[in-house]
C-alpha cells in the first residue's frame, strides 16, 4: 500500500509532463484540461496527506482507528510528520478560506513531494537494512519495487533541479 502511495505522489509531475506536450489541445479541451489537472494535482496531495500520516505518531485522537497503518508497526523509530497536515487539509479534505488562498497563491508541490520522498527513502533504508530478507521471495519483490521507486525519485529530483535550478538534498 505504501508503495502505490508513493508511486501517486508523481501524479502531478506527470500530467505537467503531459500537459507540455500537448499544448495545442488545451484551448480545444480547456474543460477536461482542467479536470485532470485536477485530479492529477489533488492525486498527488492525497498520497503525500497519506504518507505523512503514515510516519506521524499516534494522537490520542487517532487512536481509536486502530486499522491505521503507521510505520512505528515496522519497528521504525523515527516517527514525526514531516508536513503540516493541516495545510494540506484545507486544501485536499475541506471547503475553507484558506484553502482557497492555498489554491491561488499556489501550494508548494514540488518541495512537498521531495520533503516526503526524503521521510520516504529513510524507511526504505530501514526496511533493506532491518527487516526483508533477499532469501523470501516476497521480501525480493518488495525490494524490487523499492528499487524501482527509488529510481523514480532520483528521476523527479533530477528533473526539479533542470526545471527550477534549485538544488535538492541527496
Amino acid at each position: 500500500m505504501l508503495l502505490q502511495e508513493v508511486e501517486l505522489t508523481f501524479a502531478y509531475h506527470y500530467w505537467l509532463k503531459y500537459d507540455a506536450t500537448h499544448g495545442e489541445d488545451r484551448v480545444r479541451l480547456r474543460r477536461e484540461f482542467t479536470a485532470f489537472h485536477s485530479a492529477c494535482f489533488l492525486t498527488s496531495l492525497l498520497s503525500i496527506r497519506k504518507i505523512n500520516d503514515f510516519f506521524s505518531p499516534a494522537s490520542s485522537a487517532n487512536r481509536k482507528r486502530s486499522d491505521d497503518l503507521k510505520a512505528s508497526q515496522f519497528g521504525f523509530a523515527k516517527m514525526e510528520s514531516v508536513l503540516d497536515k493541516r495545510e494540506i487539509d484545507k486544501l485536499v479534505a475541506h471547503l475553507t478560506e484558506r484553502g482557497e488562498e492555498l489554491r491561488i497563491r499556489g501550494m508548494p508541490i514540488t518541495d512537498m513531494v521531495v520533503t516526503i520522498h526524503e521521510r520516504c527513502l529513510e524507511f526504505f533504508d530501514y526496511l533493506e537494512e532491518s527487516l526483508l530478507d533477499r532469501r523470501i521471495l516476497a521480501d525480493r519483490q518488495m525490494l524490487s519495487r523499492i528499487s524501482e521507486l527509488r529510481a523514480s525519485i532520483h528521476s523527479y529530483r533530477q528533473t526539479v533541479v533542470a526545471v527550477t535550478g534549485d538544488t535538492v538534498r541527496s
